[in-house]
């Protein structure tokens, strides 16, 4: 009865460890996959910053409307912005370039 008693607690344990360690690498591919993400958002932060340096666009109806896109995208990627914001700003950067 014991040495039966025992070997449910044993099994016990080792389903409960078993369990821990899939949880455990679950975790551990949830922070691989956020340092991926803040990876790829930091070169595409980068990426913008040196775009500006590089292109900086004329001082036109034009010039105006890119300098906003290129604002947007980088609020965007940094999670400023929500996804509903990014279309009222282009609706609006896109009426400004026709001249509405």
């Amino acid at each position: 009865r014991n040495r039966a008693s025992a070997e449910r607690s044993r099994e016990r344990q080792k389903q409960a460890e078993a369990a821990l360690r899939a949880r455990v690498e679950e975790l551990r591919a949830q922070i691989a996959a956020t340092q991926d993400q803040r990876d790829e958002l930091r070169a595409s932060t980068e990426w913008l910053r040196e775009l500006e340096r590089r292109h900086e666009p004329p001082e036109t109806k034009l010039g105006r409307v890119y300098r906003r896109a290129v604002a947007v995208y980088r609020e965007l990627y940094e999670g400023q912005l929500e996804v509903d914001e990014v279309v009222r700003e282009a609706r609006a950067f896109i009426d400004e370039a026709l001249g509405k």
